[in-house]
């Protein structure tokens, strides 16, 4: 009998199929052998600590580790604290400054767009960025 083997996707390098080389998944094997996942977990925990400033416990334990859904607060409330909230009027005169925006980060206050829901704030700030920048989202 032949011994399965798989490529990893990340370092190209073919490994035996069985639990020790790549985690076990209720769907089978992961793409990503062991050593790739700890060393992929290992560099988010160094960029994390390095966000926060941390430089003295640039890998995290497991006890430390944080979910990405905290890990994406985190980083809005940095780039919040970094950049500060502009009004609707503040960014569409910056929109309306720059010819070609390749990339735009920005924190719009939109209490001054009265409508019913979240998603409606949404769609009015959506309409706006099309009306001052002739982009389109699709």
């Amino acid at each position: 009998m032949v011994d399965a083997t798989r490529k990893c996707a990340a370092c190209d390098k073919t490994k035996k199929l069985d639990a020790s080389e790549f985690k076990l998944t209720r769907d089978g094997f992961t793409a990503v052998c062991k050593q790739c996942s700890e060393n992929r977990k290992a560099s988010r925990d160094k960029k994390k600590a390095n966000l926060d400033g941390d430089k003295e416990n640039p890998n995290a334990t497991a006890s430390t580790a944080i979910t990405e859904e905290e890990q994406d607060e985190e980083e809005r409330e940095h780039w919040r604290k970094e950049l500060g909230n502009v009004t609707l009027e503040q960014f569409t005169n910056a929109i309306l400054a720059t010819e070609d925006i390749q990339s735009l980060i920005a924190f719009v206050d939109l209490s001054e767009l009265v409508t019913e829901n979240d998603r409606g704030k949404a769609d009015k700030l959506t309409a706006v960025i099309w009306e001052q920048s002739k982009y389109c989202f699709v």
